[in-house]
C-alpha cells in the first residue's frame, strides 16, 4: 500500500488560463486550471484537478503572452501549489488514496445471510 513516503513521479498539464491587462502589461495569465498525476514504482496512478490564482509578475519579468511556453506556465502553478504545504499534502493524500484503491478497490458483495 502507498503512503506518505511513497516515491511519486509527477506529470503536470494545463487547462484554461484566464487574463487580464495590469498597467502596461496586456494578457497577464492572473488564473489557471490545471492537473497533476503521481504515478508510483509500480506504474499505479492518481490525479488531483485544480485551479489557481497566479500573482502578478513584476514589470522586469514580465513575458509577453505570444512567447509563453507552457512550461512557463506549469512552473508558475508548480511554485505556487508545492509552496503551500498543507495544500500540497492534502493533493499527495488523494493521489495515494487513488493508488491504493487500484492497488486493493473496494468491492461490494451480496451479505452472506441475503436469501
Amino acid at each position: 500500500m502507498a503512503d506518505a513516503n511513497t516515491v511519486l513521479n509527477y506529470s503536470w498539464s494545463l487547462g484554461d488560463i484566464k487574463v487580464q491587462n495590469q498597467g502596461s502589461m496586456a494578457n497577464v495569465i492572473v488564473h489557471a486550471t490545471w492537473t497533476v498525476t503521481g504515478t508510483d514504482a509500480n506504474n499505479n496512478s492518481g490525479k488531483h484537478q485544480g485551479a489557481i490564482p497566479l500573482p502578478a509578475p513584476q514589470s522586469n519579468t514580465f513575458i509577453q503572452f505570444s512567447s509563453l511556453t507552457q512550461n512557463n506556465v506549469i512552473s508558475w502553478v508548480q511554485s505556487e501549489v508545492q509552496n503551500n504545504a498543507p495544500y500540497w499534502a492534502h493533493i499527495n493524500e488523494r493521489i495515494i488514496d487513488q493508488i491504493n484503491a487500484i492497488e486493493s478497490p473496494v468491492i461490494s458483495m451480496t451479505n452472506p445471510w441475503a436469501p
